[in-house]
């Protein structure tokens, strides 16, 4: 998705409460009111430049530069007010007050955390999955290749590493629950604006 299409995007998230200032229709994010026809071009591209600034906030934040982080979300929130800017704006006061050490410290604390749990709910520690793997290397030599055997140890192979799969994926899940349920309030907002693929869910 190009630059313009994901700020586009993001205005129309965050302008989908609002209303044409002209006849109250709900805005939609076009640039014309569907209703009354009023131009709405400058509101559309205001929440776009919200929407920029409070992303290369939690950039920043991310990286650390809680002063530019916070910057940042006063420009958005001087544009349009949201949730997520004052979140921003929250958190980067927040680590603006840390210690310098401690604004590092956060997200490294989840790292390890993270480290840790997925030792602890390796795989490679759940005895069904050390089965499958030996009669997988039994299958890959028991038959000749391209025999009825062979096709059919393929097809076993197939099944077994969606059962693999699962098994990995169970444990990923189980390791981002374990962490989680250690992070404090403030990591936990960290995590989920680094990774939302792992931790938007919680």
């Amino acid at each position: 998705m190009s630059e313009r299409a994901r700020a586009a995007t993001g205005a129309t998230d965050e302008a989908a409460r609002l209303r044409c200032p002209v006849c109250s229709a709900r805005f939609r994010g076009a640039a014309v009111c569907g209703r009354c026809a009023a131009d709405l071009g400058d509101l559309h591209r205001t929440f776009a430049a919200a929407w920029r600034a409070r992303r290369d906030g939690w950039r920043r934040l991310l990286r650390g530069d809680a002063t530019a982080a916070a910057a940042a979300a006063r420009r958005s929130l001087g544009l349009a007010v949201s949730p997520s800017a004052r979140r921003l704006a929250w958190l980067a006061d927040l680590l603006g007050a840390l210690p310098a050490p401690g604004r590092a410290s956060a997200l490294q604390r989840v790292d390890d955390l993270l480290a840790e749990a997925r030792a602890l709910f390796d795989p490679a520690n759940d005895p069904g999955y050390e089965n499958i793997l030996a009669i997988q290397r039994q299958l890959g030599s028991s038959a000749p290749l391209g025999s009825e055997r062979e096709k059919t140890a393929q097809e076993q192979r197939l099944e077994l590493d969606r059962i693999l799969l699962g098994i990995e994926e169970r444990c990923e899940r189980d390791a981002l629950e374990h962490v989680w349920r250690q992070l404090s309030p403030f990591e936990r907002e960290l995590a989920v604006e680094r990774d939302p693929e792992r931790f938007g869910r919680f």
